[in-house]
Order: C-alpha cells, then sequence, then structure tokens
C-alpha cells in the first residue's frame, strides 16, 4: 500500500497544518458541550428498608426508577464514567397508606423520592424529573413454620450391601419464612435429587435443599442439611414360622377346626452380619386369610404380618395354603 501522505514537504506541511486545526476545532467543541447544561436519564434500583417485623414485601410496581438530570456536560460525562451507586435507598417508614379493592398498598410519589437518591446525584445538578411519578408496595402478613426434609434420591448398593435403618437427615426439620399465604400452603422440604452409587460403606453428604418458592419471597433456616446413609453388608438367611388364621371373633369356634396343609411356611430375609445371630423365630409373625370372609377354593393367601425391623423379606413359601374344615 502506498504512503497516504504526500512527498512533497510542502504539501505534506499543509496537510499537518489542516489536521492540527480540526483537531483544535474538534476540541473547542467539547469544551464548549461540557461546559454547558445537559440532560441524561440514569437508572437506580429500588432497596426497601425498615419493613415491620411480622411483615414482608409482597409485590412491588417497580424494581427500577429513571432519574432524568441536568447539570453541565462535565460532569454528566464524570458521572456516566465513575463507578457510582446504582440504588435509591427508600425507608418504609416514609410511604402513605391506600386501599384498593380491599387490599391494602403503600405508595411514595416522584417527589418524596429525591431526599432517597444516591448523593452524586445532587451537587451542582437539576433533577427534572423521575420516572414512576408514583412507587406502589403491597405487603403480606408474614409467617414461620417448621416443615420436615424429606430425601429427594437414589441409592445404588454393591453386592450384598444393603441400607441399614433409616436415612438420617440433619436437621430433620427447617424454618420457613414469608408471605403467611405461601406458607400455609407448605407441608414438606425436599432435598436437591441426588444419585449414591455403588455404596459398600457408610456414606454422609451435606444436600441443598430446595426452595419451592423463591420468587414469592419464601425464605429457609437452613439452605442444606447433612445426610447420612448407613450402609452394612448383608447375608441370606430364613425361618420356619407357623401360620395364624385371622378372623372376627365370631368365627372362633369355626377356626378352631381348620387344619392347614402345610400349616408352616418358610420365609427368606436380608440380614446384616452383626445382626445375624440375634434374629429368633419368634420375631415374625405370619397369618393366612379368614376362609369364611370370601370364596377361596379351599386355598388361602398368606403374608407376612409382622418382622424384626433391621431385616429385609426376600419372599416366603409357599404363598398359599391348602385347608379342610372338621366337622
Amino acid at each position: 500500500m502506498g504512503n497516504i501522505f504526500p512527498k512533497d514537504p510542502k504539501r505534506r506541511k499543509k496537510i499537518y497544518t489542516f489536521s492540527s486545526f480540526v483537531l483544535l476545532s474538534v476540541l473547542f467543541w467539547l469544551i464548549i458541550k461540557l461546559s454547558q447544561d445537559n440532560e441524561a436519564r440514569f437508572e437506580l434500583g429500588v432497596d426497601i428498608s425498615n419493613i415491620p417485623a411480622g411483615y414482608i414485601l409482597k409485590d412491588m410496581s417497580h424494581d427500577r426508577i429513571a432519574v432524568d438530570l441536568r447539570t453541565v456536560g462535565a460532569r454528566l460525562f464524570y458521572i456516566q464514567l465513575s463507578k457510582q451507586p446504582n440504588a435509591a435507598n427508600l425507608d418504609f417508614s416514609e410511604f402513605n397508606m391506600i386501599e384498593r379493592d380491599g387490599e391494602i398498598f403503600f405508595y411514595v410519589t416522584s417527589r418524596d423520592l429525591e431526599h432517597s437518591l444516591p448523593s452524586f446525584l445532587y451537587p451542582d445538578s437539576e433533577i427534572v424529573s423521575i420516572h414512576p411519578d408514583t412507587l406502589f408496595l403491597e405487603v403480606n402478613e408474614a409467617k414461620k413454620k417448621e416443615v420436615p426434609v424429606v430425601f429427594n434420591g437414589s441409592l445404588d448398593f454393591y453386592a450384598r450391601h444393603r441400607q441399614y435403618g433409616e436415612i438420617d437427615i440433619k436437621p430433620e426439620r427447617i424454618m420457613i419464612s414469608g408471605p403467611a399465604d405461601i406458607v400455609e400452603t407448605i407441608d414438606t422440604l425436599y432435598t436437591k435429587e441426588i444419585h449414591l452409587k455403588k455404596l459398600d460403606k457408610p456414606v454422609e453428604k451435606h444436600v441443598e435443599v430446595i426452595n419451592p418458592f423463591p420468587a414469592e419471597s419464601i425464605t429457609l433456616s437452613d439452605d442444606n442439611v447433612k445426610v447420612f446413609v448407613d450402609v452394612r453388608e448383608y447375608t441370606e438367611s430364613k425361618v420356619e414360622v407357623p401360620i395364624n388364621i385371622k378372623c372376627p371373633e365370631v368365627y372362633n369356634e369355626q377356626v378352631a377346626n381348620i387344619r392347614l396343609f402345610p400349616s408352616r411356611v418358610t420365609v427368606f430375609y436380608l440380614v446384616a452380619l452383626e445382626d445375624y445371630g440375634e434374629i429368633t423365630d419368634d420375631m415374625f409373625s405370619v397369618k393366612a386369610e379368614c376362609p369364611f370372609e370370601k370364596a377361596n377354593n379351599n386355598r388361602l393367601s398368606v403374608e407376612v404380618e409382622s418382622k424384626p425391623l433391621n431385616i429385609e423379606i426376600l419372599r416366603f413359601e409357599p404363598p398359599r395354603v391348602e385347608y379342610i374344615l372338621l366337622r
């Protein structure tokens, strides 16, 4: 690419001189503009303080306000370039109250807003206007309630390993607070969904608690809980248990004449290795349905009525038994 400046020194000098005059003209124009009054719009967030205890901010007509400011251009230029506070801090006690359609609202006018604006807007400046001209707030009665936290997730174990006992969550209950009409609808909180895989030993995790209504100003006393899952190695075992026939008392005489075939069932179950020696036959109860309450073709369904808490039933055999009624 060729040189844009001519090689002739005289012509080059003329170009330099012309460029200098243009630059000076722009500079003088800029100085004049910066020394004159100009207008600019600044957008500010809205912060509300001193809301009375027992109440909570439900809604606000505008979460930002626009301030039209007139001052010398140099100051506007400085404000726009510098990092200034970007929020108006409004005191709730200065709001007026009004009732509309049976609901109570609080409001403040743009004139009342002026003294709450950041101080950088004031020196040698004129506030031309503030938009909106009125800011409305709606508050609700606040309520607190303690609700249980439930684990939300899945557990996957290595072979012969199982969960031992209940999942332990601490704290078990969390205090929620917010608008009364929302709080009353919340009866349970859930943890964030997690999936624990290939467990072969106890595990402890800090898990986030899901806020069901964050947009409705619902707050939680705890954002997470500690989840503990006890994991033990299990083995399979079995017991033989006699079958009881469960009938209303009116059939007691007939029940005494029933004979079951077989009269016992074998219950197969999983038990933690350390609990293996503590499980006895009398900890189990098995019942058969009442033959006088339904058509059964001389066969009765069997179910395990009670068992030790620290075992897991795998199956029982047989699931149905035959019977005869002695006359």
